[in-house]
């Protein structure tokens, strides 16, 4: 069952959404409708969701601040964007949303797509994000080791010289 947050204040995309997904052939999805940015961020307090789809211009929140205010909330789940413009879901993408959808384009059919590349996309992102933590602590663990091995190697050669003149003494 995927958990899926939907935020939009547009009764008719709502249910349209719901029908997509409730008649899936993709698999089963759980759709919880909200209608407001504030009513998503307490939801969120609460509950988790496997993705959220977020319309960018509700009644509460406008723009890239919506999707910016949803992230705080649910840093972790991946979210699409709804929005009138191509302009503004473009810019989206750089602020980290995983994926979006034109309102009034003919793109219903393939939400349920959407959905699983955009929560596959988050998993691959956390699998990098932890793999190049862990790289980075053997990195530096890696140059803590040799920055020892050349104190030691330098202890070693004044060691050697010290020896070196107390045969001659000998």
């Amino acid at each position: 069952m995927i958990k899926t947050l939907f935020v939009e204040d547009d009764d008719v995309y709502g249910l349209l959404f719901k029908k997509t997904l409730s008649s899936g052939y993709e698999g089963p999805f759980h759709l919880t409708i909200i209608q407001t940015l504030h009513e998503a961020i307490e939801r969120c307090a609460h509950e988790e969701f496997d993705v959220i789809l977020l319309d960018l211009n509700l009644s509460d929140s406008m723009g890239l601040d919506t999707f910016t205010q949803m992230t705080y909330a649910a840093p972790n789940t991946p979210i699409v964007i709804l929005t009138a413009s191509d302009d503004l879901a473009i810019k989206a993408l750089e602020y980290g949303v995983q994926d979006y959808l034109v309102k009034g384009q003919e793109n219903i059919k393939i939400l349920p797509r959407v959905i699983y590349f955009a929560i596959e996309r988050r998993k691959s992102e956390e699998k990098i994000k932890t793999r190049t933590q862990e790289l980075e602590r053997l990195n530096k663990l890696m140059v803590s080791r040799e920055l020892a091995m050349i104190e030691l190697k330098k202890e070693l050669e004044t060691l050697t010289l010290k020896a070196d003149k107390l045969k001659k003494y000998a």
